[in-house]
């Protein structure tokens, strides 16, 4: 696994009243008669970090995936950068 990606921010959606449950915790359901007005939707995409073996979503999701990818792009760009200047003044962490 990337230890960043983009991935599609999914939640449920109670197709009445328009509540809404995170899909990583309970049921959102507590009959089953009410079980067929609960769905699973996009709601965009989110960035995932990952480092083998803790998984973390931050920030609300965006748009579109190219929204995402781009902000992956722009903030690893900022770290390179900031790597490159800390070996060029001797800097050492």
């Amino acid at each position: 696994m990337r230890p960043i990606k983009v991935v599609e921010s999914r939640h449920w959606r109670h197709t009445l009243t328009g509540r809404t449950a995170s899909i990583h915790g309970a049921c959102p359901y507590t009959a089953s008669s009410d079980k067929p007005n609960w769905a699973i939707v996009s709601n965009g995409y989110a960035i995932l970090y990952s480092n083998g073996t803790i998984h973390g979503m931050a920030g609300k999701p965006f748009a579109t995936r190219a929204l995402a990818q781009s902000r992956i792009d722009s903030r690893l760009a900022q770290i390179n950068a900031t790597i490159a200047r800390n070996k060029r003044e001797g800097i050492t962490t």
